[in-house]
């Protein structure tokens, strides 16, 4: 999301080293994008245990949660979460690289806007 594709690369680099499944790591950023969805949805100036209570996170992460979400433009956010759908897709499928598959995406996510 911060727009650095190599610097993306590299962390998916690490986690897949370090084990992370892809069917896993793809899960949690669709949650991620979903949340910060659920977050755009709600109004300025939403109090803290609201957020918490809304967003079904912790108070901490719900508030940085809904900070994030402000700094992205919904199309951004829905366009993400196609992409990790279709990710998904392929990755059920059988047959495919999974690395190839994560890193494909990686770098669609972290791609500026509009590459």
């Amino acid at each position: 999301m911060a727009r650095q594709p190599a610097k993306a690369l590299e962390f998916l680099d690490k986690l897949l080293r370090d084990g992370e499944a892809a069917p896993a790591l793809l899960g949690a950023l669709a949650w991620t994008f979903r949340k910060l969805l659920e977050a755009q949805e709600l109004p300025a100036g939403t109090a803290g245990w609201q957020l918490t209570s809304r967003l079904k996170m912790r108070p901490a992460a719900a508030e940085l949660a809904f900070k994030q979400s402000r700094k992205f433009p919904k199309s951004q956010l829905t366009n993400g979460l196609a992409a990790l759908y279709e990710a998904d897709s392929r990755l059920k499928s059988g047959g495919t690289n999974q690395r190839a598959v994560m890193e494909f995406l990686v770098t669609q996510l972290a791609s500026p806007v509009g590459s």
